[in-house]
């Protein structure tokens, strides 16, 4: 008789929590109206937008003529290894060579490893601009347009990558799969490149 009545106090306290949350839910529901979600493919947004592409632009119009030097240096370099291959490996001219190869080799490696090392920074802080500007326009559509959420939503081409990259992939996804009518990507780029061209 005790675990019967046990019984039907739990029932009865889960029935009202349920009504309790439901009749919450239903206030809320009715206060501020559904809950308004939009999606964004935030890789999208940084690649196609006008203020992205001309800063990947200018990135590489700055580093050309440092990777047109590199490159003359590296052609030196397959002269020199090729001059080295006439020579007797014996000879102080051939010693003289290998010693100019293996220094002029070593120069050209730490140099492309700074140009490397300073076109990252750039690019990061060019990428950093961009994000700036696009999360300021976020904020102003989701006031301006009734959003409750905007979260990102990239697109998923597992095909050619590693699991490594697929792991790196799903976790700058917040949302998996939804409905494509929720996508408001095309919108956000069309407001960057309007107040890009304004302030330009």
């Amino acid at each position: 008789m005790r675990k019967r009545t046990i019984g039907v106090v739990t029932v009865l306290t889960v029935t009202a929590l349920v009504g309790m949350l439901f009749q919450t839910s239903r206030i809320a529901f009715s206060q501020e109206g559904p809950l308004k979600i939009g999606l964004i493919d935030l890789n999208r947004v940084v690649k196609e937008c006008k203020m992205g592409k001309d800063r990947v632009q200018e990135l590489d119009v700055a580093y050309q003529e440092k990777r047109t030097e590199l490159q003359k240096q590296r052609d030196d370099l397959t002269k020199l290894a090729e001059e080295l291959k006439l020579l007797d490996p014996a000879s102080d001219e051939a010693a003289n060579k290998r010693k100019e190869l293996a220094e002029k080799t070593a120069l050209l490696r730490a140099q492309a490893d700074v140009a490397a090392s300073e076109w990252q920074r750039k690019y990061a802080a060019a990428h950093k601009e961009v994000y700036t500007e696009i999360f300021k326009v976020l904020t102003k559509f989701r006031k301006d347009n009734g959003f409750h959420i905007l979260l990102r939503k990239d697109a998923l081409e597992l095909g050619q990558l590693d699991p490594m990259q697929v792991k790196a992939l799903l976790r700058s996804n917040a949302v998996l799969d939804a409905d494509p009518a929720l996508d408001v990507t095309d919108k956000i780029i069309v407001i960057l490149d309007q107040d890009y061209s304004k302030n330009k």
